[in-house]
């Protein structure tokens, strides 16, 4: 007879649902097999209340702080009730001394975890789903706690594995858009990405959004503006169907990523929540899917017209009308024209290849020495390498990120002591002089061009919290992570007993005497 199982994980407006639903697909088979599955939750929304009633499994009350002495004795006590022999906890509140406390009770423990966030573990088996899972995570551990590391061990409900396998014929356009960020989207960015979509021609969207949604009011107002191809379904029970019919996923980076995997959809993932950097990251890495970043910087928008780069394209746009050039400077790549030459410079996004028909060549600038540092902010991550020769590449744009032929190349030597404002001078410097060098020699700069050689590497997009400091780490130590943080924007910062603070760097003139 198979003896009952609880879960303690917890979701609502606040955390999301991602806990809750990766733990209903361990509770779906053991339902299966005849046993009684039960969640103990704090303060869950009555609609995931609902959503674990029609699955058969009941939730059970937690009262007190999640991830505090008495939440472990409430969950025990809860176990104890069930008769059951094995608990399973998912979420960052249940660190060291819940799982020492629940272990002293005389239970088997499974807890799930994506980064490593409890310090020492006592749990009998740790399942990280993540790509990139890695046992160092869990060196602090105790001596018999067993790891399940990785992709294969991924958790999916009955209703994607009962389709997994379907075939799928990729779209060269796609049409029908599915939009998934969480069922409660504490992040709010489900209407910047509607947004986004509304602006495009032609594309069916539906808009997958959690009862517990705080702003589903202003998601139907959104989508209701964005016109009739677009449509809000409110906990949809059909997400396999919808993934089956979609050609592409706009989601977040997290237990929905592998769901999408498993059918095979093309996804753009959204960071929406520390924990899904690396998870996002990994996934591009490895062709699975686009990662847009955090929903911190999102913009639905184009180029930013406010980014550091506004001012040397402006000096740069004027150097070459001087020289009795035509130039046309613009924000959103559906306004291109036709021409000999088009520079994208300062550009998130790839360009669709019918654009880049409309120009002879299409240019773009990156600062690395490709194919190595392919991707986002690869003058940063190489200043956090250590290194202070940066080479800045004109290339061709091509389908794949940054992997066009290359021009030209020129190499910026840093001191090492330069902060992102003269970092980025630089830079804009570089880019200026290649563009007009290769307009000045046009057409026989062309003659240039190189295929790309070596093995590539790719960066990811950085994030508010990739600015973190180590307050046990000394500042000479961070120093060049402290140069390279936005200071306006993602300005340095470090947390200490619970409490955020801002640093700033900020260079003095040097005085005599």
């Amino acid at each position: 007879m198979t003896p009952p199982l609880l879960i303690r994980a917890d979701g609502g407006a606040a955390l999301g649902t991602g806990h809750v639903m990766r733990c209903l697909a361990l509770a779906q088979p053991w339902l299966r097999a005849g046993g009684r599955a039960a969640f103990a939750q704090a303060r869950p929304g009555p609609a995931l209340v609902e959503r674990l009633r029609t699955e058969g499994v009941e939730s059970l009350p937690i009262s007190a702080a999640p991830g505090s002495p008495e939440d472990a004795l409430q969950t025990v006590n809860h176990a104890t009730a069930l008769g059951c022999a094995w608990i399973v906890a998912d979420g960052y509140a249940f660190g060291t001394e819940w799982q020492r406390l629940v272990k002293a009770a005389g239970f088997r423990l499974l807890v799930l975890d994506d980064y490593g966030h409890a310090g020492r573990y006592h749990a009998d088996l740790i399942l990280n789903q993540n790509a990139g899972a890695s046992a160092a995570l869990y060196a602090a551990r105790d001596g018999h706690t067993a790891l399940l590391l990785g992709s294969r061990y991924a958790l999916l409900r009955g209703e994607f594995s009962a389709v997994a396998g379907t075939p799928r014929a990729i779209a060269e356009r796609a049409a029908k858009v599915l939009v998934t960020l969480g069922g409660s989207d504490p992040a709010g960015v489900t209407e910047t990405v509607v947004a986004a979509l509304a602006q495009l021609p032609g594309i069916e969207a539906v808009v997958v959004v959690g009862g517990s949604n705080p702003r589903l009011a202003s998601i139907h107002a959104a989508v209701a503006a964005g016109g009739g191809a677009l449509r809000v379904v409110v906990d949809a029970p059909n997400m396999a169907e919808l993934m089956v019919w979609a050609d592409v996923a706009v989601s977040a980076a997290g237990s929905t990523a592998w769901e999408l995997a498993c059918l095979g959809l093309p996804s753009a993932l959204i960071v929406v929540a520390d924990n899904q950097t690396g998870i996002a990251a990994a996934l591009e890495r490895e062709g699975v899917s686009l990662n847009l970043g955090s929903s911190v910087t999102l913009d639905a928008a184009r180029i930013d017209g406010d980014s550091w780069s506004g001012a040397f394209l402006g000096e740069l746009k004027g150097d070459l009308e001087k020289s009795g050039h035509t130039v046309r400077w613009i924000h959103d790549p559906k306004e291109i024209g036709e021409g000999d030459v088009a520079f994208f410079l300062s550009l998130g996004r790839i360009v669709p290849r019918a654009l880049l028909r409309r120009h002879a060549h299409n240019l773009v600038v990156h600062a690395s020495a490709l194919p190595h540092g392919r991707g986002w902010s690869p003058l940063t991550w190489q200043i956090l390498e250590g290194r202070n020769a940066i080479p800045v590449s004109l290339l061709e744009a091509a389908d794949g990120v940054d992997t066009g032929d290359i021009y030209a190349q020129q190499t910026l030597q840093f001191q090492g002591t330069e902060l992102l404002p003269e970092m980025h001078r630089a830079v804009a410097d570089a880019t200026t002089a290649l563009c007009r060098d290769f307009i000045a020699r046009y057409p026989f700069s062309c003659a240039d061009r190189r295929a790309q050689s070596g093995e590539p590497s790719y960066s990811a997009r950085r994030c508010p919290v990739d600015s973190r400091l180590d307050p046990d780490r000394t500042l000479r130590d961070q120093f060049n992570l402290l140069r390279v943080c936005d200071q306006e924007r993602y300005p340095a910062f470090l947390e200490i007993a619970g409490r955020r603070y801002e640093v700033r760097l900020t260079p003095v003139a040097e005085t005599n005497g």
